[in-house]
């Protein structure tokens, strides 16, 4: 019960669903940046990339431009995630990060899936 009123008072706090919120200002509530790019230069030559978090610059994240709403919330969201693990000394773990870009709200995310 606790953990539900944890992320009920997040959602509150940071990311009111009934607000409309572009992802400079969500990043911004957590101290964080967004550099838009055209190419994720981070992700290295795998063009295909939408977003990355890298230690060498832990209070950013690069996101490539031209994503829909809904997508560019996920990729923002799901970054995020890897700043806070980096932040709390965890493991960086792609489904973690997807599940806090789901517990924010966000409809997407794929790593949490059984690979078959």
């Amino acid at each position: 019960m606790a953990g539900v009123a944890g992320i009920s008072w997040v959602l509150m706090m940071f990311i009111n669903p009934g607000a409309a919120h572009d992802a400079d200002s969500i990043a911004a509530k957590f101290d964080v940046q967004i550099v838009w790019q055209n190419r994720v230069l981070c992700a290295g030559p795998d063009d295909r990339v939408a977003g990355c978090f890298t230690p060498a610059a832990p209070d950013t994240i690069f996101v490539r431009t031209g994503q829909t709403p809904e997508l560019e919330r996920y990729i923002v969201l799901h970054e995020l995630g890897h700043v806070i693990q980096y932040r709390l000394g965890l493991d960086r773990d792609e489904c973690g990060a997807d599940r806090f870009a789901q517990s924010m709200g966000s409809t997407y995310g794929n790593y949490c899936a059984p690979v078959n």
